[in-house]
């Protein structure tokens, strides 16, 4: 009995204790927590490759999620970006001193998109050896600028191949300086994947990356054939801020996907505002 008793007051005490509780809650004192906001800033990405026919840029606005991206065979963000009409883009040949105002012919319905900015090689080639600048501004927004100078890059050729249901993509003829690659897988009908490569991993001259047909973004269950799905490889040398800037966009990509994840900052050499400016060169197929 006296057991009882001791369990019943208890209970009691405990039904009692949480409305006191929550009512001593709830009459607290209320905390007001400033969360910092940033002010709008323009995101740029651009990459220069010498004797190309086209110069993209793409212009955005106050894209802080720009890591979110599938890069196309041009290297250019076609995401859920906050794209800008009406931006005033200059490139400039440091070297010459010539420059050219960037274009955007976008109509809508028409085929070109939205906040994509272009510089014909008629109005400004891009030469190697040569140091750039580019500036952009769109409304009261603050002008961003950034620079890039294209060094030499190496003589590299690739090549890629079927081994079993995998695609093997070989980068030969590598130099022995630190070299920086991006290579692009497209199959028909089924989207792209790309991979990111340096040539640390480099072997009696040549570096690999392989697309294996466990890779379940669009390998498995498709019935992958690679001698009929391939429908396009190119790869591209980058210089080390592209190189950086897609590490970081990797890492921040596979950062997502983990509760127990570590912060992690995109890279960006854009003054005033975020995104890249940096070079490339298109690495030829050679069987």
């Amino acid at each position: 009995m006296q057991r009882s008793v001791r369990t019943l007051t208890i209970a009691i005490s405990i039904a009692i204790g949480i409305p006191l509780c929550a009512c001593n809650f709830f009459n607290s004192p209320v905390t007001d927590i400033d969360i910092p906001t940033y002010p709008p800033y323009l995101t740029l990405i651009s990459f220069l490759e010498a004797n190309s026919d086209t110069t993209f840029i793409l212009v955005s606005q106050s894209q802080q999620s720009n890591a979110k991206m599938k890069a196309d065979e041009n290297l250019i963000t076609l995401g859920p970006v906050n794209c800008v009409i009406g931006a005033n883009v200059m490139l400039t040949d440091l070297t010459t001193g010539q420059s050219s105002l960037a274009y955007n012919d976008y109509t809508p319905g028409s085929s070109s998109y939205i906040g994509l900015y272009m510089v014909k090689r008629s109005e400004l080639p891009i030469v190697d050896g040569h140091n750039y600048t580019i500036r952009a501004s769109y409304n009261k927004l603050q002008p961003v600028t950034a620079q890039c100078a294209l060094a030499p890059f190496s003589n590299a050729s690739f090549d890629y191949k079927v081994q079993g249901s995998d695609v093997l993509v070989t980068i030969k003829d590598v130099d022995t300086k630190e070299r920086y690659f991006f290579v692009y897988l497209k199959l028909k009908d089924r989207g792209s994947r790309n991979q990111i490569v340096n040539s640390e991993r480099m072997s009696n001259g040549s570096v690999s990356v392989a697309f294996r047909d466990d890779d379940r973004f669009f390998f498995s269950g498709h019935g992958f054939d690679p001698t009929t799905s391939v429908d396009t490889c190119f790869v591209y040398e980058l210089n080390k801020d592209a190189f950086t800037y897609f590490q970081k966009v990797e890492t921040y990509t596979n950062a997502q996907n983990g509760l127990q994840s570590q912060p992690t900052y995109l890279f960006s050499n854009i003054d005033n505002g975020q995104g890249i400016f940096a070079a490339r060169r298109v690495v030829p197929r050679k069987r």
